[in-house]
């Protein structure tokens, strides 16, 4: 009996020893040439490669949340100081899908401290919005940061592909312009004459020298006479 125990137990381990040599066997076929163990640790590699990628996103976009910063309005030189500055990390271009040459619409600047600030949309702003594609152009072509441009083409309202039209204003009329007027200069006031009382002189009566024959004829004296009486005839 013992002997016959020691004669079985060879048996099962050559069985075993079998088993594990089909199994590596299964394992080192070929798959195109090359053998399944190679693409097994392909496929381990991407897994956790993925699985490294998924941490970086959630850890980027704050776990995937809807929440995204609020941009605020930038002037041309606003955003001209800050592109020379290099605080431009990114700068969002927006144009029309059918008309992409002629539909400069809107510019959106993410900044390097995760802001973002939004310059004024709409074909009344083009020429600013040229300008500081301008200055983003020259900054890349001398900075050692550059700042990525980006081009998002959507469908664009027609009011901002158009010039608004200026609302006339009522004109008035011209008023007529009044001739100047001589200017009277006034004359030198006069200091006016004070009354003087003048003292007439008393009247000094004068006495005749009797030696002298007085200028003033002597009053005649007329006598009467009387005429001689008639005498009668004898």
């Amino acid at each position: 009996m013992a002997d016959g125990h020691n004669d079985e137990q060879p048996g099962l381990g050559e069985a075993g020893i079998e088993s594990a040599d089909r199994s590596t066997g299964r394992l080192g076929q070929s798959f195109a040439g090359r053998p399944l163990m190679v693409y097994l640790v392909l496929i381990a590699g991407a897994g956790t490669l993925l699985g490294l990628l998924a941490i970086v996103w959630m850890s980027a976009t704050g776990g995937g949340s809807d929440e995204r910063p609020i941009c605020t309005s930038i002037t041309a030189d606003e955003a001209r100081d800050a592109i020379l500055g290099g605080k431009v990390d990114r700068i969002n271009v927006l144009v029309d899908r059918d008309r992409p040459l002629q539909s400069l619409t809107g510019l959106v600047l993410e900044f390097t401290d995760g802001t973002c600030r939004q310059s004024e949309q709409g074909a009344d702003f083009r020429n600013d919005l040229y300008m500081i594609l301008g200055v983003t152009e020259h900054y890349n072509n001398f900075a050692d940061r550059k700042v990525r441009i980006h081009y998002q083409q959507q469908q664009i309202q027609p009011d901002l592909l158009t010039t608004s039209t200026p609302t006339p204003t009522a004109t008035s009329e011209p008023t007529a312009t009044l001739e100047p007027t001589a200017t009277v200069e006034p004359s030198p006031t006069m200091p006016e004459p004070t009354a003087t009382a003048t003292e007439t002189p008393a009247e000094t009566a004068t006495v005749s020298d009797p030696e002298q024959p007085s200028s003033i004829p002597a009053p005649t004296l007329e006598v009467a006479t009387e005429a001689p009486a008639a005498t009668g005839t004898p």
